[in-house]
């Protein structure tokens, strides 16, 4: 959800300071850190509004992350995957299925 997305960058990330050091997991230029400050005056995306975020995120027409059923629930538990029940939020069945 790109308003969940927006929203959460904007309350958690950017509050804080900014010299903190970011590392992206996904940076398709291969960029290994970055920092608070330079995503609030450089990220392409982040720095526009709220509502053109959401049109730009609509607009790429993003296939559904084929692993996402499976990384989400790792992420609840820290990577701890023996640990993933039903009970684990963003859990479905496939993330049940031994890896």
């Amino acid at each position: 959800d790109a308003a969940k997305l927006y929203d959460s960058v904007h309350k958690y990330i950017f509050s804080l300071p900014e010299d903190y050091l970011l590392y992206p997991a996904h940076d398709y230029k291969g960029f290994t850190v970055t920092s608070v400050g330079e995503e609030k005056k450089y990220n392409a995306r982040l720095t526009k509004s709220k509502e053109e975020f959401i049109e730009i995120m609509k607009n790429l027409n993003l296939a559904y992350p084929k692993m996402i059923d499976k990384a989400v629930p790792a992420n609840m538990v820290c990577g701890y995957v023996d640990e993933i029940t039903s009970e684990t939020p963003g859990c479905s069945g496939d993330a049940l299925k031994k890896h």
